[in-house]
């Protein structure tokens, strides 16, 4: 099986995963992933799979690594709910900090499912099967949230958000967004689609709802995990909101996702001494003693 065909591997390496989920072991993550299980998440069985594409690839051309990857990817594709020209993966585990109960979608499953999918269709015959899910995938995710889908629609700014947790109220997680925005710009710059123009309408607005709130994610400095509950993000999510969103700059050419980045990592002396991981404790154990003595939410 050759992977020549692929353009380029997926924005973040993936491939310790490839190494941590060896293909002699698909089985046992299939298993764990099997209806009402709350222990692998789809989103890692899909960053797996792009782990192998990107760098194990090699490592599984034979019979029975092929065979064992396919049955990885079938099975993701094959938990899809479709409904019209729309499928969704239903996560089946709760999210209590974000008020969710299982049958929830995300946005950033459908957008590296979609990114995982395009890769694949360059295989073309060994998964000629699934070459018609791409855009169920995507149509999916850009049903609004109210509708089972990942796209949230502000009633006050008018902006569109794509949500990693459809919580409410939003969370708006910024790592969510970008990796499900990824989904859509790779769909929309492979010249084997015919796009819609819905598609691309929607690109245009996804760029200016982050374009005019980034700004919002910066605290001191460093970035935030969303705009909900969390404030300081952990070190390796920062390093990550940093990374994609210089990919993002080049791939929209828009300069205010570079300099954020910049300050960003320039901000990554903050913790230098532990600064924000000392913060970030702090704000956890006052978070859990509010809960636990006032009785309310946070």
């Amino acid at each position: 099986m050759d992977n020549s065909g692929f353009a380029r591997p997926y924005i973040l390496d993936f491939s310790p995963l490839a190494n941590s989920y060896r293909y002699e072991n698909f089985d046992i993550l299939i298993s764990r992933n099997q209806i009402n299980s709350v222990t692998t998440p789809y989103t890692l069985l899909i960053q797996v799979a792009l782990s192998y594409l990107d760098s194990k690839f090699s490592s599984i051309n034979n019979d029975a690594g092929r065979h064992q990857f396919k049955k990885l990817v079938k099975h993701i594709f094959n938990s899809l709910h479709s409904k019209g020209n729309t499928a969704f993966f239903i996560h089946n585990h709760p999210k209590v900090e974000y008020g969710l109960n299982p049958g929830w979608s995300s946005a950033m499953t459908q957008g590296q499912a979609l990114s995982l999918w395009i890769r694949l269709m360059a295989l073309k015959e060994d998964f000629e099967d699934i070459k018609h899910i791409g855009p169920l995938l995507l149509n999916g995710m850009l049903k609004k949230v109210e509708e089972g889908g990942g796209l949230h629609k502000d009633r006050l700014t008018g902006e569109t958000w794509l949500e990693e947790y459809p919580s409410t109220p939003p969370s708006h997680v910024l790592n969510g967004y970008i990796f499900a925005f990824f989904g859509l710009l790779e769909f929309n710059r492979c010249d084997a689609f015919n796009n819609s123009n819905d598609h691309l309408t929607a690109e245009i607005c996804l760029n200016e709802t982050l374009s005019n709130n980034i700004y919002r994610y910066d605290q001191f400095g460093w970035s935030r995990y969303d705009l909900a509950k969390r404030n300081f993000a952990p070190t390796l999510y920062h390093l990550i909101h940093i990374y994609t969103l210089n990919y993002l700059s080049i791939m929209l050419d828009n300069d205010c996702y570079s300099v954020i980045a910049t300050k960003w990592r320039e901000g990554l002396c903050l913790n230098k001494y532990n600064v924000i991981d000392t913060l970030r404790f702090a704000r956890a154990a006052y978070r859990k003693a509010f809960v636990t003595f006032m009785g309310k939410p946070w």
